[in-house]
């Protein structure tokens, strides 16, 4: 199994190159650095996408749902039966709203 630290390493390394950005190995060793210092050794949860995605994700799902496309829309946005019942359900548009 390989390191997770080199994982990530690896993936950030690929992602500062393909922005662009000088030095992409110095950064990605800073990068994980502070993350090492800040959440070393503890449980970290990182969503799948950010809150502004999802909200974006939701507002298309409400946009798209017909009432029989569930299976699509869950397959599309590789969300859940559970996310996409949420995405319609009329309290999160009042809660939104308001």
């Amino acid at each position: 199994m390989t390191d997770i630290y080199e994982e990530f390493s690896a993936e950030l390394v690929a992602r500062v190159r393909e922005k662009g950005l000088p030095s992409g190995t110095v950064l990605v060793e800073i990068a994980v650095q502070t993350l090492q210092d800040r959440f070393g050794g503890e449980r970290v949860f990182l969503p799948k996408i950010s809150k502004k995605q999802a909200i974006l994700r939701d507002q298309h799902i409400r946009e798209e749902y017909t009432g029989t496309n569930l299976n699509e829309l869950m397959s599309k946005y590789e969300c859940s039966k559970s996310t996409v019942y949420r995405a319609i359900s009329p309290k999160k548009r009042r809660k939104r709203r308001g």
